[in-house]
């Protein structure tokens, strides 16, 4: 069996990351890729079996970190049902202050997924990430037994999507570290306010991550 070249594999995925950042995915081109490590395309399908493998590998860790670190937040917070209002909003809080350092340590694979996935299966990640906590507030709320209709759970959806959306706009807008999660800790209080006065956030004494 032939011996793999020692650092190909590291070359590929920095050119990689370099390809796709400036022309996305779709018209990201493999040969260039290639042509830039000293390798053929061949060389990439036998390590990343695709364009969209290749893709993957610079993105998938920190996209599935991500969504881990937030429902692991989330079942938590669901489950403090003893602690006090204050420990549940600093234990929210917390959570997201992990997910700021997370998307800013992998700063480069969430651009690509916020900016150069079309086309690949983390096309819609966003969209994902806000469909996951949805669902575990829409069950929060059927364990109240107070089941949710249709369009409170639009309700809840936009409101989950703007904030995530919000959180991801510190990367497209450059702020550094601290002032990202100074601006999340502001999202944070500005979708409390709002959820207090809404007739649902009222109905179950609404106090943190939801």
């Amino acid at each position: 069996m032939a011996k793999r070249a020692e650092g190909t594999t590291e070359k590929l995925l920095a050119s990689a990351q370099r390809e796709f950042s400036q022309h996305g995915f779709a018209n990201a081109s493999l040969r260039t890729i290639a042509l830039e490590s000293g390798v053929t395309t061949h060389t990439v399908y036998t390590r990343f079996d695709s364009k969209e493998g290749l893709f993957a590998a610079l993105v998938e860790p920190a996209a599935g970190k991500f969504m881990d670190t937030l429902m692991a937040g989330y079942d938590r917070y669901f489950d403090m049902g003893d602690e006090s209002i204050r420990e549940r909003e600093l234990f929210s809080r917390s959570v997201y202050e992990e997910l700021v350092d997370l998307m800013f340590d992998n700063r480069d694979a969430f651009m690509l997924l916020l900016d150069a996935s079309a086309g690949t299966a983390f096309e819609h990640y966003v969209e994902k990430v806000a469909e996951q906590p949805c669902r575990r507030i829409y069950a929060q709320f059927d364990v109240l037994g107070m089941p949710l209709d249709d369009d409170q759970r639009l309700f809840i959806h936009v409101l989950t999507r703007g904030f995530f959306d919000g959180m991801f706009e510190t990367l497209r807008h450059d702020l550094d570290r601290r002032s990202a999660q100074a601006f999340v800790s502001e999202l944070i209080s500005f979708y409390e306010g709002g959820m207090a006065k809404a007739s649902m956030g009222r109905a179950v004494g609404f106090d943190g991550l939801d």
